[in-house]
């Protein structure tokens, strides 16, 4: 099994240790038999500090352009250097830790038999929802964690390149914020209710490290772009019900924090 691993951070020095400290603890994870690429953006970041990075490529941006970006030039870059394409993409935060070295063995035991799903493994309470969008009872079944960790398969991310233009996240939310809800969306309309599954025992944490408030950004224009698709999804007559409540709900959520 081939698995293209993406992350993307903004910031120093100090976030850049994190990130390095983060991959070398996944390649610590990684059982026989996986080949795994590591492919990471580092937006505003000084190239001095990236020169020991455990990645196998690394895009250096400017300057902050967003988690969507960041994570659709991870991947572009490692489609456009490598002949084979992989069979799975891990899309991950740069700030988890692994105290359970075996929770990447769980996913792929998962993902070794033919599925239609994200693999996702369990956190702390804190950083699971259900639903793709707010924290209450779902109004379809698509089970989804926030996107901190996502084995998702690499011939869906080729679906959203030639249906939707980006390899896993709209780049309209810039620079961060309701791209994985949107994505979640997309996926369940497409492929069907269940498309996430959840593995309890594959636990690892999320610092929750807050890059969001040492890099600007704009959660509210996010909020208007996620309204403005949805309400367009919405005019759709064959939009499935659940679908459509769930819209609904969600947009009035998100004009409450506009």
């Amino acid at each position: 099994m081939n698995i293209l691993a993406v992350t993307c951070y903004t910031g120093g020095e100090e976030l850049c240790h994190m990130t390095d400290h983060c991959l070398r603890a996944l390649r610590d994870c990684v059982p026989k038999g996986v080949e795994m690429l590591i492919s990471v953006t580092a937006q505003g970041a000084e190239v001095s500090t990236l020169t020991e990075m455990a990645a196998d490529y690394i895009y250096l941006a400017p300057k902050n352009v967003g988690f969507a970006y960041g994570m659709n030039r991870a991947i572009q870059m490692a489609v456009q250097c490598e002949s084979e394409a992989p069979d799975w993409v891990l899309c991950f935060n740069n700030d988890l830790l692994f105290p359970n070295r075996g929770w990447l063995r769980k996913l792929i035991d998962i993902a070794d038999h033919p599925t239609e799903q994200i693999i996702v493994p369990m956190t702390d309470s804190a950083a699971i929802r259900i639903a793709p969008g707010p924290r209450s009872k779902p109004s379809f079944k698509a089970q989804e964690s926030s996107a901190y960790c996502w084995l998702i398969p690499f011939a869906w991310c080729q679906w959203l390149k030639e249906t939707h233009g980006f390899w896993l996240f709209d780049e309209a939310f810039a620079p961060a914020y309701g791209e994985d809800n949107w994505t979640a969306f997309l996926l369940s309309k497409h492929f069907g209710t269940n498309i996430f599954r959840i593995v309890p025992r594959s636990f690892i944490k999320h610092l929750r490290a807050r890059t969001s408030r040492i890099v600007k950004h704009d959660r509210k224009a996010s909020n208007r772009v996620l309204v403005d698709k949805l309400r367009g999804e919405l005019k759709d007559p064959h939009l499935r019900p659940d679908l459509r409540r769930w819209a609904e709900r969600y947009i009035h959520i998100l004009k409450s924090r506009t």
